[in-house]
């Protein structure tokens, strides 16, 4: 029997993703249990290796067959698991092209972290489930054609404990503001920071941010005021 590694697919929602592409199928447009059937069979013909990993693709199983049988039989069915799925694949398909985007000009040499040997100071990992791909990039505004035009870590920039303090305390002032609003007076690479130090803000739900249609800036507000 032909076996499919696990491993080619970085999760579920890759995998559903790459169905997608491979069907043609617009995300916003799709029914889960258009693919659901594609995504049971690959997922039985998976090798077993992280058996973490391979929960995840239970869990998302249970939650297509739970779908497609409600449509099977006719049964009036809560479209809210439908769409959160639908919800997380956009959000996931932004993010691997954000990833990609990344690899590439790391690649090109577009950015690069100096090493500081006396000034080291570690970023946790964030939760970017608040925020959308296309606002991050939008805000940062890295222009990638700029072959020579570098980004630069170095030890001129404010670290990130001291940025989140800095958009806290401006919170507390203005109560609401929008991005460009914190990154006015920011650099390139500072702008960089200044987004993680509104990530890591988010993720400790101290504030709440905000954007209307694509490309358009994001707004931020003071938790709970």
């Amino acid at each position: 029997m032909y076996k499919l590694n696990i491993n080619k697919f970085e999760g579920p929602l890759d995998l559903l993703l790459s169905l997608i592409q491979k069907n043609k199928l617009d995300i916003c447009e799709i029914s889960i249990n258009q693919i659901a059937d594609d995504f049971l069979d690959t997922v039985a013909k998976m090798e077993v290796e992280d058996i973490d990993m391979i929960s995840d693709f239970i869990y998302i199983s249970s939650k297509l067959i739970e779908i497609k049988s409600r449509y099977m039989l006719f049964i009036s069915h809560d479209e809210d698991d439908e769409n959160e799925l639908v919800l997380s694949l956009e959000e996931y398909a932004k993010y691997k092209k954000l990833s990609e985007t990344l690899k590439k000009m790391y690649v090109e040499g577009c950015i690069f972290f100096e090493k500081i040997p006396d000034e080291i100071f570690a970023v946790e990992e964030l939760d970017f489930s608040k925020l959308t791909v296309d606002s991050m990039l939008n805000s940062i505004k890295i222009n990638e054609n700029h072959e020579q035009e570098q980004l630069r870590f170095t030890r001129k920039q404010k670290p990130l404990n001291e940025k989140i303090d800095y958009i806290s305390k401006y919170m507390q002032e203005k109560k609401q503001c929008h991005f460009d609003d914190i990154v006015e007076n920011d650099k390139k690479d500072e702008k960089v920071v200044s987004m993680l130090g509104v990530l890591h803000l988010v993720k400790e739900n101290r504030i709440n941010v905000k954007q209307h249609n694509n490309f358009d800036t994001i707004a931020i507000k003071l938790a709970n005021s």
